[in-house]
């Protein structure tokens, strides 16, 4: 269990890794905004 963390957060640092989660978090982002302007009409 351990040596898979470790394998995950050594995976999660390359830069591809950094981009996606990015990319993760821009679609997130964009979901909220789409949200609160359902919420208004």
């Amino acid at each position: 269990m351990k040596n898979k963390v470790t394998f995950k957060n050594r995976k999660q640092n390359t830069p591809e890794a950094e981009a996606s989660r990015k990319q993760e978090k821009g679609k997130k982002e964009v979901h909220k905004l789409k949200k609160r302007l359902f919420q208004n009409n």
